[in-house]
């Protein structure tokens, strides 16, 4: 599925809390963190407790997430995780394997623009940067890349999936690609 297939899925605003005013993920007077992790499974509530923990305790503002090993029917799911810790994810697949996210601190949340579910592999998330329209966006993609011993041919379709999204993205954004 390509993005021009994908529906733009925007953060749902019923069940999900942003602290006033909006605050911007790129600025002057923060420092912001990412991170990137193969947890191999996110299943287990202590699991993601304890993610949200050391996530907290290195200030972290953003962790990408490879193999969670989560299944939902959604295109994009949306966990709420406490403490205003969401983590945003795409399913793994039917036997249980693979899946990416991105867990987003509080203060992060509320910058959040858009997600973008482009393949199983691959979810686009866009930020806002500043509280001007004039500044650029920041575009994260998290990817879980085929391993060796995948089919050549899924390898390819992954790469061209991914430079395609990396050339979408323009010259006046800012680009960042958490995965593994």
């Amino acid at each position: 599925m390509t993005a021009e297939e994908s529906p733009l899925t925007h953060v749902p605003t019923d069940n999900w809390s942003y602290p006033l005013p909006r605050y911007p993920l790129i600025n002057t007077k923060h420092t912001t963190l990412l991170a990137t992790l193969n947890c191999r499974s996110l299943n287990a509530t202590w699991k993601q407790g304890e993610l949200v923990a050391e996530a907290d305790k290195l200030n972290l503002a953003a962790i990408g997430i490879q193999e969670h090993r989560i299944q939902c029917s959604e295109p994009v799911k949306y966990l709420d995780l406490g403490g205003g810790w969401k983590f945003i994810h795409s399913s793994a697949d039917t036997a249980g394997n693979g899946g990416v996210g991105l867990l987003l601190n509080p203060r992060v949340c509320s910058a959040l623009d858009s997600v973008i579910p482009i393949t199983q592999r691959i979810l686009k998330f866009t930020f806002s940067t500043k509280c001007s329209k004039s500044w650029p966006k920041l575009v994260i993609l998290v990817c879980y890349s085929p391993t060796s011993a995948s089919a050549q041919e899924d390898v390819n379709s992954f790469y061209a999936s991914l430079q395609h999204e990396t050339d979408e993205a323009g010259q006046h954004a800012f680009l960042t690609i958490l995965g593994d």
